[in-house]
């Protein structure tokens, strides 16, 4: 992994790195720099426990994931975020990785799983350990734009030389560090020929992303954003799915939590979901809850 794409996590307090895995790499897969990039964006003072059981081949091993759940409960953890889990069909909440689950849950561990991603034609159903009962299940939606290009040649001062990838209008944060950082405030997509004093909130769109599971036998608690931008040298690449949805949920509970704590207890995984239950923001025109962390942040608050 190239060492530049993790430069700005050297920051991060790591208290404790736990590695299941056949490797002596400090970072194996990109999938995880992610994660925690996203994460520790709006969480950069919080403590980071990493227990790292994704190898390169990218498969799950539940006897890796196990050891991990048995590490957390020993570190008496706030919150874990798991990018992660495995698909099973007639599971009922009843698997080993569930009951693990359980298990952290019973100890006031607030866990966020990813509820799953599905390729092709293979619909699989709500991952576990996503599918127990009071973990915060996250499923992905994608917000696009709707704006017509109305001049391709017209000049755009952030402008990437080329993305070959059906997400090029979704919409991207922009690195503060570059040059462009400064006229741009939160978020550009960069592929419509906007101007810089173009409302982009009067043409995006939302809809849930494609590669989520079936939710018929059991539904995400939350959805957030599937798509996570990388910005390159010459170049915008996007890596997708309910991974990095579960990461800005994560991160954005652990700046709640961080709040909460100068002022009072924190809330158990009971209190945390009666909140999100709270939220009425939905994905575009559709019934599917929407995170929305002002809303959380209030009910918890009071």
């Amino acid at each position: 992994m190239d060492p530049s794409e993790r430069r700005d996590l050297e920051h991060l307090s790591i208290v404790e790195t736990n590695n299941y895995i056949a490797t002596d790499e400090s970072w194996t897969r990109r999938h995880g720099v992610l994660t925690t990039r996203i994460i520790s964006r709006v969480a950069s003072d919080s403590k980071y426990y990493f227990y790292r059981i994704i190898a390169h081949d990218r498969e799950f091993r539940v006897h890796n994931f196990l050891k991990a759940m048995k590490n957390a409960q020993t570190d008496d953890l706030d919150i874990i975020n798991i990018s992660a889990g495995v698909s099973h069909k007639d599971c009922g909440g009843n698997c080993r990785p569930c009951t693990a689950a359980r298990q952290l849950l019973n100890d006031e561990t607030l866990i966020v799983a990813g509820a799953g991603n599905t390729m092709g034609d293979d619909k699989k159903s709500l991952f576990c350990p996503a599918y127990v009962d009071q973990v915060i299940a996250v499923g992905a939606f994608h917000t696009f734009c709707t704006y017509e290009i109305k001049n391709k040649n017209q000049s755009f001062p952030f402008r990437p030389t080329s993305i070959d990838h059906p997400a090029s209008c979704y919409y991207l944060e922009d690195d503060e560090s570059r040059p462009c950082g400064e006229l741009y405030g939160e978020q550009m997509c960069g592929q419509r020929g906007c101007t810089a004093g173009t409302p982009c909130s009067n043409f995006q769109k939302e809809r849930l992303w494609s590669g989520n599971v079936d939710f018929s036998k059991k539904r995400p608690d939350v959805f957030a954003p599937s798509h996570v931008a990388v910005v390159t040298e010459d170049n915008v690449e996007y890596d997708e799915g309910t991974s990095f949805s579960t990461a800005y949920v994560t991160g954005s509970l652990a700046a709640i939590f961080a709040e909460l704590e100068r002022k009072t207890e924190l809330p158990s995984p009971r209190e945390v979901n009666t909140g999100l239950t709270m939220i009425d923001e939905t994905v575009g025109d559709s019934s599917w809850r929407k995170y929305d962390a002002r809303t959380l942040f209030e009910f918890l608050s009071r």
